[in-house]
């Protein structure tokens, strides 16, 4: 999940999701946290990421899932 922060501001500048994308991009490849949901894909596991968004399209979902896809 982005931090604290990001969060927030993404709550409150919805209409910036190019930028919330790359951010929390960023914050993700600072972060090896995400490794072993690569393993489990490598796998061929299969993973279920949940969101709290009403916002099927834009949330941190769909920018984890893009992420963990291009490390494959």
């Amino acid at each position: 999940a982005p931090d604290d922060e990001l969060r927030k501001w993404f709550h409150q500048h919805t209409d910036q999701w190019e930028a919330f994308e790359t951010r929390y991009r960023q914050q993700l490849a600072a972060n090896d946290a995400w490794q072993p949901l690569v393993a489990l894909l490598r796998q061929g596991q299969a993973l279920t990421l949940l969101y709290g968004s009403k916002d099927t399209e834009h949330n941190q979902g769909v920018v984890l899932r893009e992420f963990l896809l291009a490390q494959l």
